[in-house]
């Protein structure tokens, strides 16, 4: 009876200890089962939302990249600099010819000068502003601002100075006329002229021809043909004979 009782509760010992095995083993399993098992949903969720909006990122039209593919990076200012003192050192500097002054297209006439006779021949009517002269045309004394010099209709008249062409007029009492500014204020004037050679704003040099002696008109017929020749200086009347060239 005492046999029976002992291997009961050698028994009951031995199942407490199985019991207890199970159970530690049990604890162990768990514990290895929650470290490596699968994330919760909702980090899985997250983490999948993640990969999602990363791999639908917008898409761009062919425009848009060409124009971030060709937008050029800011330049450094310092870097601006030094690229446009380069291109400055590199471009070639224009060489400007000195400045002097012109040469005059002609000699400026003064009263250290001699002007030419334009025709050669004697004075038939002489200049006189003060006293009153005999006019054979017209019969009768007045005052004269030119010289009449006799010359054949035809003859070639020359320029008395270099000078530039002012006007080439026209009228009933000398004809056609040729006024050429010589400078310093000085100017002459040729009438009774034809077949001119010239135009207004030309140059022309003392001896060139400007035209020929014309039959003269009626306000001077009765002295044949002639040059009727007339000196200004500041655009007053001077006697032409005080700057003709004398015979020596």
């Amino acid at each position: 009876m005492e046999d029976k009782e002992k291997n009961k509760g050698g028994k009951k010992g031995f199942y407490i200890a199985l019991y207890s095995a199970v159970a530690v083993f049990a604890l162990t399993a768990i514990a290895v089962t929650n470290t490596g098992s699968p994330a919760p949903k909702e980090e899985m969720k997250t983490e999948q939302t993640e990969n999602i909006a990363v791999n639908q990122s917008p898409v761009r039209s062919y425009k848009e990249q060409a124009t971030e593919t060709t937008t050029l990076a800011p330049v450094p200012e310092a870097k601006a600099e030094e690229e446009t003192q380069k291109a400055a050192e590199q471009t070639p500097v224009a060489v400007v010819p000195e400045v002097r002054d012109a040469e005059p297209l002609y000699t400026l006439f003064d009263d250290t000068k001699e002007m030419l006779w334009p025709v050669s021949g004697p004075i038939i009517m002489d200049y006189s502003v003060e006293t009153g002269i005999f006019d054979k045309t017209l019969e009768q004394y007045r005052t004269h601002d030119s010289l009449c010099i006799s010359a054949a209709a035809g003859e070639s008249v020359v320029a008395a100075a270099d000078g530039v062409v002012m006007s080439i007029t026209q009228n009933d009492e000398k004809g056609k006329s040729v006024s050429i500014d010589h400078g310093n204020g000085w100017c002459t004037t040729y009438s009774q002229i034809d077949n001119i050679s010239l135009a207004e704003g030309q140059i022309v040099k003392q001896g060139d021809v400007i035209g020929c002696i014309a039959q003269p008109t009626k306000y001077s017929s009765a002295l044949g043909s002639h040059l009727d020749f007339a000196v200004t200086l500041d655009n007053m009347p001077t006697d032409p004979k005080l700057v003709l060239k004398t015979d020596e």
